[in-house]
């Protein structure tokens, strides 16, 4: 009788991923602001300015400042194959002109970055409203209550949610790369 191979269950990550998930994060953050200052460099685009708040009161991690026209960025990050179908944003972010939330997976194994989902407007526009989903803790030790004024974005569309309250795929849209002939935002 053949016998039946049993099936490939994937790898999971290293624990380190969820025990030390805020040193991930800032991992991940300063590898994506090195590949875009690098991806910049190499196009002769030397003048971008990265901003930190020192409080994380304004719903954004970074800004990025470019001839004038200022992006707030709120980062999410996910390795790639995690379950995970939504991200958490603050309504705060609404109030930024050209904010966006940009998740960014990542290998568990190498940390190489991509793909990218956006979620966002062109540059100088208000981002689109966040949606009515409210945001609850997640964390274990936490008491399981609303949080207000966060509110949970999916990554993919579910039965009655509109294409413009979930993250898309992003190529350059993100950033606001636009023609030389515009005036855009790397």
């Amino acid at each position: 009788m053949a016998e039946i191979p049993e099936p490939k269950r994937p790898k999971l990550p290293d624990p380190a991923h969820y025990s030390e998930s805020s040193a991930r994060e800032n991992l991940i953050e300063h590898v994506f602001l090195g590949e875009l200052l690098r991806g910049l460099w190499r196009k002769n685009i030397r003048d971008l300015e990265v901003l930190r708040p020192e409080v994380d009161s304004g719903g954004y991690d970074l800004a990025l400042e470019f001839r004038g026209l200022t992006r707030h960025v709120q980062l999410k990050s996910s390795y790639r194959g995690a379950r995970r179908a939504d991200v958490t944003a603050s309504v705060k972010l609404l109030e930024r002109p050209s904010a966006c939330i940009l998740w960014i997976f990542f290998d568990p194994d190498t940390l190489s970055l991509g793909p990218f989902l956006w979620f966002g407007s062109a540059p100088g526009e208000r981002m689109p409203l966040l949606g009515e989903k409210i945001a609850r803790h997640t964390k274990p030790n936490a008491v399981l209550k609303k949080k207000p004024t966060v509110r949970r974005i999916a990554s993919s569309p579910r039965a009655g949610s509109q294409p413009s309250k979930r993250l898309t795929k992003s190529s350059k849209k993100w950033s606001g790369l636009a023609p030389p002939a515009r005036r855009g935002f790397p």
